[in-house]
């Protein structure tokens, strides 16, 4: 019984800054779309409201109904709980409305989400 060798393991060429400026473009991508998420998220939070907008006053639950199923649709595709979702949509709109050049600086990836927090 002959035992070979284990086969060279293939050996990373490229440079420690090289690795280190791809990892840095890559998390201003990330960022970017972190960004895009957020813009979304707001806009549907604006689509429950002018929803929302439409029904009497005097409804009273079926006021919440708009929101509600706007985050339990939203939280299927983000794989979250509709209950999280409702503040994601609520913290992206004040976000998105108040503080634009803290968006901006997302989405140039300047900072990410951890700053925006």
């Amino acid at each position: 019984m002959s035992t070979r060798p284990a086969a060279p393991r293939r050996r990373d060429t490229r440079s420690r800054g090289a690795v280190l400026r791809e990892l840095e473009r890559i998390r201003a991508r990330i960022a970017a779309l972190q960004a895009e998420e957020l813009g979304l998220l707001a806009r549907a939070d604006a689509i429950a409201a002018e929803q929302t907008a439409r029904v009497p006053s005097s409804a009273g639950r079926e006021r919440e109904m708009p929101l509600r199923e706007m985050a339990a649709e939203v939280g299927t595709v983000l794989r979250r709980s509709d209950r999280v979702i409702q503040d994601r949509l609520h913290d992206a709109t004040v976000l998105v409305t108040g503080f634009p050049a803290t968006v901006a600086a997302l989405r140039s990836g300047a900072i990410d989400t951890s700053h925006v927090r």
